[in-house]
């Protein structure tokens, strides 16, 4: 992972440069409290999947 950069961005930085036309993620159980104060990669991975499929299997 580069140095400054979430593992989202890092997920998405992968995927472009690698041409992928999905991305599958899992997501894990969280209460919304962590959810919000801690964020969530599959969260971040779907309101940035605008040109590609993404699965969040939960």
């Amino acid at each position: 992972m580069a140095e400054g950069r979430t593992i989202s961005e890092t997920v998405l930085e992968v995927r472009r440069q690698g041409d992928f036309g999905t991305v599958v993620t899992g997501k894990r159980g969280v209460s919304k409290a962590e959810e919000f104060l801690f964020g969530s990669i599959s969260n971040a991975l779907a309101r940035h999947c605008h040109e590609f499929t993404t699965w969040i299997v939960g």
